[in-house]
């Protein structure tokens, strides 16, 4: 998919009722894609494809990650994050129960990484693949979880932020 057909997406996701008309000579009119109720949520945080081209992914407010499944099926709902998802809830009670999780395709198996992040609110993986960096939103920082090399599994400080982080990105340099 080209990212012409990501910016169509997000567009008609959040403003199902705008009409486009591009250089192209390609009009999309309203009424020809449905709009997702989302209850009052909000939507979407960010949009992605997974390794071998899927997708896109996209997550809302409530926790849910829904995948584009084509004209016919639309919007699906994917997966669903912890129902503890309350900013709140989770910054009062000192919650510890976020988790990194690895989903192989092939063998449709869940292994768990790591347990006991705080408000874990992001992940990028490295340009290379050898490590991850996590964000953790209450306690402003940032984790690097190493894949590969001799440091495999190991999980260490990697920056402390001013701010509190919402989501992270590998920037085009990697």
């Amino acid at each position: 998919m080209t990212m012409l057909a990501i910016f169509f997406i997000f567009v008609f996701f959040c403003f199902p009722s705008l009409s486009l008309s591009l250089p192209l000579d390609i009009t999309i009119e309203p009424g020809r894609f449905q709009q997702l109720d989302l209850g009052g949520l909000v939507g979407p945080e960010s949009i992605a494809f997974d390794p071998v081209g899927q997708g896109p992914y996209t997550g809302v407010s409530d926790g849910r990650v829904l995948k584009w499944q084509g004209a016919a099926h639309g919007w699906t709902e994917f997966a669903v994050t912890s129902p503890h998802r309350g900013n709140t809830l989770v910054i009062i009670s000192g919650d510890r129960t976020g988790r990194l999780l690895k989903y192989d395709p092939r063998s449709k198996e869940v292994t768990m990484l790591l347990e006991g992040l705080v408000f874990p609110n992001g992940v990028a993986i490295s340009k290379d693949s050898t490590f991850l960096l996590i964000v953790e939103t209450t306690t402003q920082r940032i984790l690097r979880f190493w894949l590969q090399g001799p440091k495999a599994r190991a999980l260490e400080f990697f920056a402390q932020l001013s701010r509190y982080p919402d989501n992270i990105k590998r920037n085009p340099r990697g």
